[in-house]
């Protein structure tokens, strides 16, 4: 065998190296990616369930809640506290829409949070919170809030 022929072989040797390493990473990444988007869901998850865990320990804070959302008559107080809930649920779809912009989400778990998200828009105390509130979200998240809120109405 003369040099040209081990040289030749060399290069094959390498050349399978680089696409078997390329391969290597490629699932890698696939790996990754996925396990962004299960801890995407489920950190949203989590969120969400201590914002309605926190509801439920405490009954006159869901009773707010739920009057709020009705669009009933708050007292002045009550209408503070029940705008920091709105704040806060309103960070928690923020976050939501946010993960689906950036494909953290896939379609199916997009649309258990475009539904939650539908239901706080199409009710009258968040829409009433939502107009007189300070926008101080993305513009892509304001502009897709305003959207739900104006099917609702």
């Amino acid at each position: 065998m003369n040099w040209d022929a081990i040289g030749a072989i060399a290069e094959m040797v390498g050349a399978f190296a680089v696409v078997a390493t390329l391969l290597y990473l490629a699932a890698q990444i696939r790996q990754n990616n996925a396990s962004q988007r299960v801890a995407a869901k489920q950190e949203m998850t989590r969120q969400f369930a201590d914002f309605v865990d926190f509801l439920v320990l405490h009954p006159d804070l869901e009773s707010l809640h739920d009057r709020g959302v009705a669009g009933e008559k708050l007292t002045i107080r009550e209408t503070i506290t029940f705008n920091r809930m709105m704040a806060k649920a309103s960070w928690y779809m923020a976050v939501m829409h946010f993960q689906y912009r950036i494909q953290s989400l896939d379609t199916g778990d997009w649309e258990e949070s475009r539904s939650l998200i539908a239901y706080y828009c199409g009710t009258p105390g968040f829409q009433k919170f939502w107009k007189g509130r300070e926008r101080a979200h993305g513009p892509e998240f304001l502009q897709y809030i305003d959207n739900e809120i104006n099917k609702h109405l």
